[in-house]
C-alpha cells in the first residue's frame, strides 16, 4: 500500500447486477432500455441508460430507511404511506387486503404527506 494511502480510503467498484434485461433501440430515434424488476433505465445511449438504472437503485436504496406514515379516518381505517423511488404510495389496510389508493410526489415524508389529508388524523410510529 503506498504511503500516502489508507484503509479507510474510499474506492468506486463496478457492481454486476442480476436479472438486467437490455433492450437495444429497435430503429433510429428509439432509446435504449435497461430493465431490473419494476426499475427501467431509459437513454439515448446505453451508457445513459446504465446511468439512469443506477440513479433509480440508489434512490430505491434510500427510500428504504425512510419511515411509513400511519393515519386513521373517521371510521377508524388504517392508512398506510410508503416511500417508493416512483413517488408516495398510499394504501388503505384492512384484516385481508392493502389497496392502493393514492399516489403523489416525493416532495414530503409518508407521514406529512398523509398528515396533509383532510380526514385523515396521523398516527405517530412508536418504536
Amino acid at each position: 500500500m503506498p504511503a500516502d494511502a489508507s484503509a479507510t480510503d474510499a474506492k468506486t467498484v463496478a457492481v454486476p447486477l442480476p436479472g438486467i434485461k437490455i433492450q437495444r433501440p429497435a430503429k433510429r430515434g428509439d432509446g435504449w432500455r435497461l430493465t431490473m424488476g419494476k426499475l427501467v433505465g431509459r437513454g439515448a445511449t446505453f451508457a445513459a441508460a446504465k446511468d439512469d438504472l443506477a440513479r433509480q437503485v440508489i434512490v430505491t436504496v434510500a427510500t428504504v430507511e425512510v419511515d411509513p406514515g400511519f393515519a386513521r379516518d373517521n371510521d377508524g381505517d388504517l392508512f398506510v404511506a410508503l416511500d417508493r423511488p416512483w413517488g408516495i404510495e398510499t394504501y388503505i389496510v384492512t384484516d385481508d387486503r392493502a389497496l392502493l389508493v393514492a399516489t403523489g410526489d416525493r416532495s414530503r415524508t409518508p407521514a406529512e404527506d398523509l398528515a396533509a389529508c383532510n380526514g385523515l388524523t396521523p398516527t405517530p410510529l412508536r418504536y
